[in-house]
């Protein structure tokens, strides 16, 4: 064999018969085969979205700034209160101040108050903090409060809680504390509204107490919150650090005394020890939140502390990609907070000057001034309450820290700047304008809690933006074939690692092509995203099938019933299928299910199916559902649960309640994940439309549904198992077209099919055998189960060559790196054929494709398996290939070596006599975007002079000069192609989807590729940094009135 610049010769070598006649050298990376070599219940996890980092010391850095201030004190709120007042009615978006109310001084026997909230420090009064008029409305001995409107005599008293630990008096900074505001909302709603139960008179409660008048007591302690924000947030932050102690480096700073904060648990920290470090605090301190924040980038730095006297720092990073993040959890404003360095703030000024981020949220804060549009800076250090440079300190350590030369520089290979610092800020019982703009000059989120629930799904929620990653991999879909500008569009879905939340996107594609055929500009615009277009929970349709039939969902017909640990809970399983539907009601709080941040599960390997003429996108998801998505609104009109993950158990639980246990963040699992694919039959002399789907590593089996009238799904049938056709879980992926049974001729005879491989995995620790079936579409009758003969864990996805609008063969890869051929029998009960028509020695798990080339069917693909951790650093010979079906001889065509791990795990696109293949290479650098790609764009039938053939024996076998050169120009052609036949093209990200062409009315067309990694933000479209889009080769003049491409050249119609 030669070698020839990464291109290995085919040379009258070929498989005759089925037969192996071929010695295929394969080198010394050749794969090697086990019993069981790939078992996807192992597998449960995107490989793109694993850890990039599996080193326990790269883990994403999260600093913890607690605030340990005296306000912390203050007793959690009851559901309902708001510190700004309630709702006016007749002025929406307004608040009516909660009544101000005097209250008895058990110190001075008078009475104090109201309020003057108009004074910006008594706005903030506290009872019982020291030495203000408060101090001492609480009785010390009671409980009791008490209070009347004013001008009045007769007062009224409630008993208020006590939470453990704290007293009513501030003995020792112990003393529990209630905002003025909050006992105003307590009179009003307990004592002077409604006809609430009370005590009479008490004569005798406050014996040293005369003038009290009070006709009106109650005792309130069991009916609102005891606990208070210090110990919440405590608990709440053990409870975090406890979930995801595993995938981060937490460490905890609460605030000293005065100046700043200190470390008082470290990064890499054992659970156990940051627990500790948690339980050991107390409310006591000020509120020094920028100097925390300036301390705070000293410990990133690994400098010496400013604040704690002979501390000095280790900076957290091990490498120049380790995420670093800091959450501040905060119920009050700065104090004590002036102390920073000498020129800090003229650095700030000067960065922000020269930065249009910065620059552009200062025009959007209304900021006139240069520099950095403070919220309130120290001008001294005279510590004023609200003077801080927490904003400043933020932004600094988001976009300053690479021109900062004390910031740490990191491998691997040639040392970096390490990443920067996102800051995300809570307020717990406070909004507060300087929070917000700390979170955005910081590149993260403000979170605003009121109480326990809403502190601990703002933390969750950090902590789940923290983790994310968006990613997509299932690929687009356009909603036409043919591009008509301003009226085709793009539809994409994506994912999140972090929680496992998905979405769907459709956006406008704008793409311009000159006189040539050339793409000269393309853009994505106005993206419409399914999860802003949900129903209501209580309104969305959850169809299962039960006994044969498409059923509404229910605890019975979903397997929820009398699940372990709630057997005698008759609530519970319909409380799994209501969370399905949307309802948040019982995440983290009721039954413990697991948070999420929105209604979509996440989407990894289903591509989005389109059907156009009926307006609806189906696409899978790992909530357990196919979603119907109609297309010009982008709204959820149905999900389909089906039967068959009903038998696959995770902890013990069906794997459809599984998706809401906490635990799935970290374990997670497939459910519905495979691409579903559609078309439309005549079938008993109407139209019918089916919708095809399966559970690829969800599972075991496929299921079918009637979707000729969208919003009314009927179900067909579902194989599973118990079929006996030795399938592995279904990751190939149904392929739908007319089949001709053998001995009829008419097109009334026709039978509408699905062809498709076994899928992949391991029965009793041995490899299933590899195996194509054919499956009527409308009774679910298995047609055929042929065998290759061969065991190699399964087949992958067949492609169908068909003429005259019937299946002819049918080709397909499998594990072991073989590919086939399957032919119908030419007569009624006739055997199938089936033909090896190479072996590659390196997996086919990729669809392939076929072409024509002088009447003669050309199979393409490549070789690679990107379905397990350990493929990524797999490095053996992998190949593109185009193989020539000689009536199920093959014959070699052309073939390209890849080396060194790229590899080919999408299908190729055919485009007017071009192939166009996608490689990937994954990355060894933990710092990588995952991996690169390169598109290779090859002629099918390479037009050279017939003395260059290889060998000179007209076997049609070339070298990479060959495709390199420009097609033998046809004398009559006034503008002859004078590209290479053969190029390539790098991409700068991993590319995991096949991809995708589309052609307009004159001919033009593109192929369109997009980026597996699309970034952090989720709010928006896919965005043109993730995408690529080529100039493919234009139709032929001969054919330029318009038909389907695909079909026209892959099906010879």
């Amino acid at each position: 064999m030669r070698w020839v610049k990464g291109l290995k010769v085919f040379k009258g070598s070929k498989f005759a018969g089925g037969m192996l006649v071929l010695s295929l050298a394969i080198g010394l990376g050749a794969y090697a085969w086990a019993a069981c070599p790939f078992d996807p219940e192992l597998c449960q996890v995107p490989i793109v979205a694993s850890s990039v980092i599996t080193d326990p010391d790269g883990y994403p850095n999260v600093l913890l700034v607690l605030d340990i201030s005296g306000s912390m004190n203050n007793i959690d709120w009851v559901d309902g209160f708001d510190p700004r007042g309630t709702p006016d009615p007749a002025d929406p978006g307004s608040f009516i101040a909660h009544p101000g109310y005097q209250y008895y001084n058990f110190n001075t026997g008078s009475w104090d108050g109201p309020v003057n909230r108009s004074d910006p420090e008594a706005n903030w009064a506290n009872m019982n903090k020291g030495s203000d008029m408060f101090a001492y409305v609480v009785s010390s001995s009671t409980g009791y409060i008490y209070a009347r409107r004013v001008g009045d005599t007769e007062s009224r008293r409630l008993k208020l809680p006590l939470p453990s630990g704290l007293s009513y008096r501030n003995s020792s900074g112990n003393g529990v504390r209630y905002d003025e505001r909050y006992l105003g909302y307590l009179f009003a709603k307990y004592a002077y509204s409604g006809d609430y139960a009370h005590q009479p008179d008490p004569t005798y409660s406050e014996p040293y107490y005369s003038p009290y008048w009070t006709v009106w007591s109650r005792n309130i302690s069991s009916e609102v919150p005891n606990t208070y924000r210090m110990y919440t947030a405590k608990e709440v932050v053990k409870q975090i650090i406890n979930a995801h102690g595993s995938r981060l480096r937490f460490a905890l700073m609460p605030f000293n005394y005065s100046q700043g904060g200190y470390i008082r648990a470290n990064f890499g920290s054992s659970i156990a020890t940051l627990t500790s470090s948690v339980n050991g605090l107390t409310a006591s301190t000020w509120t020094p939140l920028g100097e925390s924040v300036y301390e705070s980038y000293r410990v990133f730095a690994g400098l010496a502390s400013k604040y704690n006297s002979g501390v000095s720092y280790t900076e957290p990073m091990k490498y120049y990609c380790q995420k670093n993040f800091m959450i501040v959890v905060t119920d009050g404003d700065a104090t004590y907070d002036t102390n920073y360095p000498s020129g800090l703030k003229a650095t700030i000024d000067s960065y922000c000057e020269n930065d249009d981020f910065c620059k552009a949220l200062r025009s959007e804060w209304g900021y006139g001034g240069a520099g950095f549009p403070w919220y309130d800076v120290p001008t001294s250090d005279n510590n004023a309450t609200g003077k801080t440079m927490m904003d400043g300190m933020g932004y600094y350590l988001n976009r300053c820290v690479e021109y900062d030369s004390s910031w740490p520089e990191k491998g691997p290979g040639a040392a970096q700047k390490a990443s920067p610092v996102k800051t995300y800020t809570v307020g717990f019982a406070i909004d507060h304008p300087l929070l917000d703009r700390t979170a955005k000059m910081g590149d993260g989120i403000y979170y605003k809690a009121n109480s326990v629930e809403d502190l601990t799904e703002a933390l969750t929620s950090a902590i789940a933006d923290i983790l994310d990653r968006s990613y997509s991999v299932s690929g687009l879909a356009f909603s036409s074939p043919t591009y008509r500008a301003g009226d085709t569009y793009v539809v994409t879905t994506r994912f999140r690692s972090g929680d496992w939340y998905g979405d769907i996107i459709r956006e406008n594609i704008e793409i311009a092509w000159d006189s040539y055929g050339d793409v000269v500009s393309y853009g994505f615009s106005n993206p419409i995203l399914a999860s802003n277009n949900l129903p209501g929970w209580q309104e969305r349709v959850i169809y299962t099938d039960d006994s044969g039939s498409i059923a509404l969902a229910t605890a019975g017909n979903l397997g929820f019933e009398n699940l372990p640990g709630h057997e005698s809970d008759t609530d519970y399983g319909p409380a799994l299928v209501e969370y399905l539907r949307g309802d948040s009601s019982n995440e983290v709080a009721g039954y413990g299910f697991r948070h999420r941040e929105g209604g979509l599960a996440d989407i990894v390997h289903s591509a989005p199916a389109v059907d156009l003429a009926n307006d609806m996108i189906y696409v899978g998801g790992n909530g357990g559902a196919l979603h119907a998505i109609e297309l010009s609104t982008m709204r959820e009109r149905w999900m389909y649960i089906p039967s068959l993950i009903k038998s696959r158990l995770i902890d013990d639980l069906p794997v459809g309640a599984y998706v809401a246990a906490p635990s799935f963040e970290e374990n997670h699992k497939y459910t519905v994940d495979l691409s579903a694919n559609l078309k439309e039959f005549e079938v008993g002399g109407s139209t019918r439309i089916f919708v095809v789907g399966g559970l690829r590593g969800g599972g075991v089996g496929y299921f079918c549904l009637d979707v000729t009238n969208p919003y009314s799904p009927s179900f067909k049938w579902k194989i599973d198992a118990s079929a006996g056709a030795s399938l592995g879980y279904s990751f190939s992926e149904a392929q739908v077209y007319y089949y001709q049974p053998p001995g009829t001729d008419s097109d009334d005879a026709k039978i509408p099919v699905m062809f498709t491989g076994n899928g992949y995995g391991c029965i009793g620790g041995n490899s299933v055998s590899d195996r194509l079936l054919m499956v009527d579409l409308d009774s679910g009758t298995i047609l055929a189960n042929v065998p290759t003969g061969e065991t190699h864990g399964g087949l992958s996805t067949p492609v169908i060559y068909a003429r005259r609008n019937a299946a002819r063969a049918v080709y397909a890869g499998d594990l072991g790196g073989n590919v086939w051929r399957f032919k119908p029998p030419s007569s009624g009960g006739g055997n199938w054929t089936v033909n090896k028509l190479w072996a590659f020695g390196s997996p086919v798990t990729a669809q392939l494709n076929v072409s024509m080339c002088q009447n003669v069917p050309v199979v393409l693909g490549g070789t690679g398996k990107y379905l397990q951790t350990d493929d990524v650093n797999q490095t053996y010979d992998n190949y593109i290939f185009a193989i020539r079906d000689l009536d199920g001889t093959g014959e070699g065509w052309w073939k390209i070596t890849l080396s060194g791990g790229e590899r080919v795990v999408s299908t190729p696109e055919v485009v007017w006599g071009e192939s166009w293949f996608v490689t990937m290479t994954p990355a060894g650098d933990v710092c990588s975007q995952g991996g690169s790609s390169r598109m290779f764009r090859v002629a099918i039938c390479p037009s050279v002079d017939e003395d260059s053939y290889s060998g000179g024996d007209g076997t049609w076998q070339f070298l990479e000069g060959d495709l390199m050169q420009p097609p033998v120009a046809d004398p009559d052609d006034p503008n002859p192609d004078s590209r290479p036949q053969m190029e390539a093209y790098s991409l700068p990200w991993l590319v995991l989807s096949n991809p995708r062409t589309i052609e307009d009315e004159e001919g033009h067309t593109a192929i369109v590729v997009q980026g597996s990694i699309t970034g952090d933000d989720e709010s928006g479209g896919v965005g043109s940094q993730s995408f690529d889009v080529k100039s493919g080769k234009s139709r032929p003049m001969s054919l330029r009135s318009w038909q389907t491409l695909r079909w026209m050249q892959n099906l010879d119609q």
